[in-house]
């Protein structure tokens, strides 16, 4: 070699020891195949001694950087003594080099992906973070590379699996921004370590926005429901395998169901508010022989008189003022099942009408001169007992009886022994689940509660009470309590604390008196002095609550 050409003083030799120590190859050239300098790796890296590889690769005919048996080799020129010379460095063996591509382009990739990334140091130093986490966080990345977690996040998880070296798998958790948005998270955060000294060379943290996969998934559980739909067969979502409960009043009437849907005689339905006539209605279609049959509901109550008519019968174009041929719902149910869900909310002369078609089992589109057969199955349902809408002459004796050859009376949540909290507890999973909530149970007083509570909505209102308690659960909680309840019941479980505690408890037939008179006068401020629907909030027959009010004083306002 000819060190003692190109290094003539000390500071020249401290250089050549540095550079034989190198782990990159190095040599010095300048003209043809004159070698200035060259250390033990250059040679010994590309298995070739230098003066050959310059004439298979001469300097000025080369486009550098190039793959010698594996090896990258770059150049660039320098002067000595005002020559030109050229520097050959084969930098890193061919495996550092792969190292080195495949680290930036894992970085590369890191960027676009639209999870967001972090990693940091033993020592809690953010050494990356990548383009979706900003976004996420609404920080900017050179604002938080270099920087300690602790400067950018309260809470992180990082600092407990740097010191378990246990790995957090696939944890939930609502994230507040830099901006105030919460947003809901699905993590994981895992060690960095060392296969040869078991020391954690980091910590790194996968995170994902499933704001809009929660969006998904509640669409996906809408179309799940209108598939269902159409897997029951046409238009029904329920069978008797969907009714939840186990007190001997329910399973009664659910056998009694069954019974019927055998038959082909119309079938009357009476339950309160929220009870599940529909339900009913459906399973009892599900489970008779017209189950591939179409099942067609209309609320009677619901459509406005002028239409009732044209809806369930049909109409002509230019039958009145802006009639079009329309096929009734008499007709659309061809051989499957009618139901007529609150019937004793229509007039009498519509319940003339709809007693007509029954009876001649024939119907007539209005403005039309023809009548059509028809052949579905009836039924029917009403909210009040039938015995109080005969007598109050809102439903005619003639077409119930004709209605009601076959009655299922549904039994109310509060006959319903134990079936509060059984359904509390399916509600409350299936909509832990929709909500994305840790939810694993009740307190004793909340349970206590649902037992003793009159539900005066039902199953109806019980359920969206329980999905209103799971809604207000935060991340952390896991036990519905009776704060959770919405605020008109918390009211309500006030109100009864500062009652009881308002009597003196030596005078036993005075308190009950009294208590009672307070239930009584509630049930009518509720149903706005409605007697029939007081009697049906309370759990009780008109009659019982007429002559209740007698004896304690009380007078319909």
């Amino acid at each position: 070699m000819k060190q003692d050409t190109i290094y003539e003083n000390s500071q020249g030799r401290f250089l050549e020891d540095i550079l034989e120590n190198a782990d990159f190859g190095v040599m010095i050239a300048t003209g043809g195949d004159v070698v200035l300098y060259e250390n033990k790796k250059f040679s010994a890296a590309l298995k070739t001694d230098s003066k050959r590889f310059l004439r298979n690769y001469p300097a000025e005919k080369t486009k550098f950087p190039l793959i010698v048996n594996g090896k990258t080799v770059t150049k660039f020129q320098l002067f000595y003594k005002t020559l030109p010379c050229d520097c050959f460095f084969v930098f890193q063996d061919s495996e550092k080099t792969k190292i080195l591509r495949e680290n930036m382009i894992f970085r590369k990739i890191l960027e676009h992906i639209d999870s967001g990334v972090i990693l940091s140091d033993p020592d809690g130093y953010i050494s990356l973070y990548n383009h979706a986490h900003a976004l996420l966080d609404g920080f900017d990345q050179k604002d938080v590379l270099g920087k300690h977690l602790s400067q950018i996040y309260p809470f992180e998880h990082h600092t407990e699996v740097l010191k378990s070296k246990k790995p957090m798998e696939m944890y939930f958790h609502q994230y507040r921004t830099v901006r105030g948005d919460v947003v809901p998270i699905v993590a994981q955060t895992f060690p960095v370590i060392d296969p040869d000294s078991g020391k954690v060379l980091g910590v790194y943290s996968i995170e994902r926005d499933i704001s809009q996969v929660q969006e998904l998934q509640q669409k996906l559980a809408r179309l799940e429901k209108e598939v269902t739909h159409a897997s029951y067969q046409n238009n029904t979502s329920f069978t008797f395998d969907d009714i939840v409960g186990k007190s001997f009043a329910l399973l009664q009437a659910v056998d009694t169901a069954k019974m019927y849907a055998k038959s082909e005689s119309p079938i009357l339905i009476y339950g309160e508010t929220g009870t599940g006539k529909e339900l009913f209605a459906q399973s009892i279609h599900n489970y008779s022989p017209r189950f591939q049959e179409p099942f067609v509901a209309i609320n009677c109550g619901a459509v406005p008189e002028n239409l009732i008519e044209s809806t369930l019968f049909g109409s002509v174009k230019g039958a009145f003022t802006g009639a079009e041929n329309h096929t009734g719902l008499f007709l659309t149910a061809k051989s499957g099942t009618l139901f007529l869900d609150e019937v004793n909310s229509m007039s009498l002369p519509m319940q003339t009408k709809l007693l007509r078609v029954l009876q001649e089992r024939k119907v007539r589109p209005v403005g039309s001169e023809k009548e059509f057969p028809i052949n579905c199955c009836i039924i029917s349902s009403c909210n009040i007992p039938p015995e109080d809408a005969l007598r109050e002459k809102i439903f005619r004796s003639d077409l119930y009886f004709r209605l009601g050859i076959i009655r299922i009376d549904i039994p109310s949540l509060r006959e319903r022994q134990g079936d509060a909290e059984l359904l509390s507890w399916f509600f409350a999973e299936r909509q832990a689940v929709f909500h994305r909530k840790k939810f694993k149970g009740f307190s004793e007083d909340f349970l206590q509660f649902v037992s003793n509570y009159p539900w005066p909505g039902n199953v109806r209102e019980l359920e969206f009470t329980i999905e209103s308690c799971i809604t207000m659960l935060d991340d952390k909680e896991t036990t519905v309590t009776l704060n959770h309840l919405p605020v008109n019941l918390r009211h309500k479980i006030t109100r009864q604390t500062s009652f009881s505690k308002s009597f003196d408890t030596s005078n036993l037939p005075q308190i009950l008196a009294e208590y009672e008179k307070n239930l009584i006068l509630h049930a009518l401020e509720k149903t706005n002095g409605n007697i029939t629907q007081a009697a049906n909030f309370l759990g009780i027959q008109r009659q019982n609550l007429q002559h209740r009010m007698k004896k304690l004083g009380i007078t319909k306002k």
